[in-house]
């Protein structure tokens, strides 16, 4: 069956995500698979604004009229050095590539938001290596992108809204059962809150934020809060409207 093709952006700009088959990278793995992906940058005159790798996922927001080119010599390079790294062979990354297109410069920042705000903590992320000049610079260190504290804030004020969150549920991790589970025992612990003390207000909340910040599926939420079916459908479509 032939492959769909894929969107383009009239900018060149895309937030890329790239899944690795069940590896966990360790520091110096991501700090190896940054190296590949900026010299693979520069040299194609590409430009990388954003990113955000974890243990098995790597998403970055990239500006370049060559993707698939550039996407194809990041992954060779990195598995022919990650397996001589590690004496073993075969594949690291599952399948191919995942790509949003970028239409407008409110899109990209769209996208930028998205990746700084992710509820998955990771020390790579371009949220925190902006030099103190306010940069994300190249390896010749020319600026990609100006990040000042008022965009920043512009940032995270984006990150709050319908359209960033439901791009955050599509790139962000899938959680087990269990693991929602403990997400929420840690929220309502800091609260000094119980499901069964909740007001009405505060499921509706507890809800939200289980399906924006976690991507909870309404049987996740039925499950673990014990709430009506009913209830957390009417909740979500309000969600997805912006309206709670």
């Amino acid at each position: 069956m032939a492959r769909v093709a894929r969107s383009t952006s009239e900018i060149h700009t895309y937030l890329v995500v790239l899944k690795t088959q069940d590896i966990m990278l360790d520091d110096a793995d991501k700090t190896m698979l940054l190296d590949v992906v900026q010299h693979y940058v520069w040299q194609m005159n590409s430009k990388i604004f954003a990113y955000h790798l974890a243990d098995t996922c790597f998403r970055f927001v990239v500006q370049s009229d060559q993707m698939s080119e550039l996407m194809k010599s990041i992954c060779i390079r990195f598995v022919y050095s990650y397996n001589k790294q590690h004496h073993r062979k075969g594949e690291i990354f599952k399948d191919r590539f995942t790509s949003y297109s970028a239409h407008t410069v409110t899109e990209v920042y769209q996208m930028i938001a998205s990746l700084h705000y992710l509820q998955e903590e990771t020390k790579f992320c371009s949220k925190y290596h902006y030099n103190e000049d306010g940069y994300l610079q190249d390896k010749t260190g020319r600026p990609y992108l100006v990040m000042t504290p008022s965009i920043e804030q512009s940032l995270f004020l984006q990150a709050q809204q319908p359209e960033v969150l439901q791009l955050m549920r599509k790139i962000g991790k899938k959680y087990t059962e269990v693991e929602l589970a403990q997400l929420v025992k840690a929220f309502l612990d800091s609260q000094a809150e119980t499901i069964q003390s909740m007001n009405v207000e505060k499921k509706k909340k507890l809800i939200q934020r289980m399906v924006s910040l976690y991507g909870a599926s309404i049987r996740q939420i039925v499950k673990i809060t014990g709430f009506s079916f009913r209830f957390v459908y009417q909740t979500m479509k309000k969600v997805e409207m912006g309206n709670v």
